[in-house]
């Protein structure tokens, strides 16, 4: 009984500090900010002077853009100084992933990808280079990289681009080589 009692404590403590941590209003922002999360079809309502009447227009998102990846539950969870399976379970308790997306993420080859971006995109990752002289910002590179991986996951960048955003990716933070961006933008696909 008392192993169930402290068992349940520590689900409620658990919950609480999803909910405190990575508040849904936020959570919720910044997956519509990420440009994902939004339904596959969009209406539209737009004035037509013309005819004095109000005219639907439909937009429909690009197959697979709105897909919760790995990449970006770990965004969310760096976003927020939250772990990574943590950021699941928020999105999974907002309703933004269903309980077969979570299977996915929760692979281990995910979690452990996952990790390392926290890792390598902390806030104080950053270094700065000797050839420049202002310091460059951890979340700036972090979206940098977010962004070269997004693109290449929806195939509007090669692997050679890829990789050419990775050498000067590496130069700014540790750990970030040519191979690893292009892991990360491989498995996000």
């Amino acid at each position: 009984m008392h192993a169930n009692a402290k068992e349940l404590i520590e689900r409620r403590a658990d919950a609480f500090a999803g909910a405190f941590l990575a508040p849904a209003a936020g959570v919720d922002e910044t997956v519509r900010r990420i440009g994902k999360g939004q339904p596959s079809r969009q209406v539209q309502w737009v004035f037509d002077t013309a005819a004095e009447r109000s005219v639907r227009a439909e937009q429909r998102s690009t197959p697979g853009s709105q897909m919760l990846t790995y990449v970006d539950a770990a965004w969310i969870a760096r976003r927020f100084g939250i772990s990574y399976r943590l950021a699941i379970s928020r999105l999974l308790g907002l309703g933004l992933i269903s309980g077969i997306d979570v299977k996915r993420l929760l692979r281990p080859k995910f979690v452990e990808l996952g990790g390392e971006w926290l890792t390598l995109f902390r806030s104080g990752a950053a270094r700065p280079h000797p050839a420049y002289p202002v310091s460059v910002f951890s979340d700036l590179l972090a979206e940098w990289a977010y962004t070269a991986v997004e693109a290449y996951r929806r195939e509007l960048i090669t692997k050679a681009d890829v990789a050419d955003e990775a050498v000067t990716l590496s130069l700014l933070v540790p750990g970030v080589s040519e191979a690893k961006l292009l892991e990360f933008a491989e498995a996000a696909r």
